[in-house]
């Protein structure tokens, strides 16, 4: 599918963010809301969600997101929060 999937485990952005709103940033892309399923956001957007090994993943809705944002294994990637 070209999700691009990391080793940032779902429970542990949760219990860091506290409530705060969370953002991931991957290849000059930020991503300003974490969704839980992929049908939250239209066809073609790019969404970060945890995936079913509960590992953070971004995807492109019914889209290949490696290819979209032109990342490869090892790529880096950040979660921050706003306070």
């Amino acid at each position: 599918f070209g999700n691009v999937i990391t080793n940032i485990l779902m429970s542990e952005v949760q219990r860091a963010a506290q409530d705060r709103e969370v953002a991931v940033s991957i290849a000059d892309r930020t991503i300003h809301q974490l969704h839980t399923t992929y049908g939250q956001a239209p066809p073609g957007t790019i969404i970060a969600v945890g995936d079913s090994q509960g590992r953070l993943e971004v995807a492109k809705v019914n889209g290949n997101a490696a290819s979209a944002l032109n990342v490869v294994p090892g790529a880096p990637i950040q979660v921050f929060w706003r306070t």
